[in-house]
């Protein structure tokens, strides 16, 4: 469901039909699978890794990224701070939520 929203997401894109791509996660075996998925969309430019919010805000500010696909539970704090933080500096970047919680759990948070 994620791999056709960033799909879609490149027509609307200012740099045309490639897209930069942060990945917030931190476990090894997600980053390597979602990476992989990734880097066979044809409109991907760049996928940046980061797998605390620290590194995700360094990497925000140096990179000019279009996607964030970010997991919740990350070890220095919630993605969800993250995400606001995001969508305050960084209004025109697309956050895309990656995670195994449940709904209710989110909701809640």
């Amino acid at each position: 469901m994620a791999f056709f929203f960033l799909c879609s997401v490149s027509n609307e894109n200012i740099m045309g039909d490639k897209i930069n791509i942060l990945l917030v996660d931190d476990s090894t075996r997600v980053v390597k699978a979602v990476t992989s998925m990734l880097n066979r969309l044809p409109n991907v430019n760049h996928i940046s890794v980061a797998n605390t919010i620290k590194k995700s805000q360094i990497i925000l500010k140096k990179e000019y990224i279009n996607v964030v696909i970010l997991d919740i539970h990350l070890p220095d704090g919630n993605g969800l701070g993250l995400l606001n933080w995001i969508k305050k500096n960084y209004p025109h970047i697309v956050v895309v939520i990656f995670s195994n919680e449940s709904y209710q759990m989110l909701r809640a948070t």
